[in-house]
């Protein structure tokens, strides 16, 4: 059945996420300000000189580490680079293992 071209423009008007059915935005910003968000589709981080987009289909692994301070850090690898989001206070590891969930997640999607 199509849909009316209500219902299609209701639809356009919505974030990707929210038409996808995926998660909402997740944020983490480390001890500097520097931002990570991802959408359930593009990976954005943000710092003082660069910013980066990384598209899901690209991610071959996202994984956590911790330093021997108790920091966190995030590492995005693609087939050419590594993005970091390093020194992220431990108190927000329940926000980084749900970010690396919904990226790992969102990764076995498009497989």
């Amino acid at each position: 059945m199509l849909a009316s071209q209500e219902e299609l423009i209701q639809n356009q008007s919505r974030p990707y996420a929210a038409r996808q059915g995926a998660h909402c935005m997740i944020e983490i910003t480390n001890s500097e300000g520097y931002i990570l968000a991802f959408d359930g589709r593009i990976i954005e981080i943000f710092t003082r000189s660069d910013n980066m987009r990384i598209h899901i289909n690209h991610v071959e692994a996202a994984e956590v580490d911790e330093n021997k301070k108790g920091l966190l850090w995030i590492k995005i690898k693609t087939r050419h680079k590594v993005a970091n989001l390093p020194d992220i206070h431990g108190e927000k590891r329940t926000a980084v293992n749900e970010l690396i969930s919904r990226i790992n997640e969102a990764r076995s999607d498009k497989a």
